[in-house]
């Protein structure tokens, strides 16, 4: 996950996440493992904010075929989308890095 990104709907940044109690990391490794096992995902998880972006400054700015869409969404729901690819079915502490 990079630094300096814009926080989504919740106001976490990944910064958050870097400097915080090592506690965290824990309670998060809990709180993913519960949302495997039950197979639920907090709806939060799926808000966003979508931002227009001007895919060419040099071209029409009034036209919107000149934008492409963004999505700001949640540092907790892109760091639980990193680790599924991992094919992990459990996590542990040790296994996150927010770098």
């Amino acid at each position: 996950m990079k630094l300096g990104k814009a926080a989504g709907l919740d106001g976490i940044e990944v910064e958050h996440l870097l400097y915080a109690h090592p506690l965290l990391i824990v309670m998060l490794c809990v709180l993913f493992n519960i949302m495997l096992i039950h197979a639920v995902v907090p709806r939060m998880f799926g808000n966003g904010i979508i931002v227009p972006i001007v895919k060419n400054k040099n071209s029409d700015i009034t036209s919107l075929d000149n934008y492409r869409g963004i999505t700001v969404s949640t540092c907790l729901s892109k760091l639980f989308e990193t680790c599924i690819p991992c094919g992990r079915l459990s996590f542990r502490a040790v296994d996150f890095s927010v770098r």
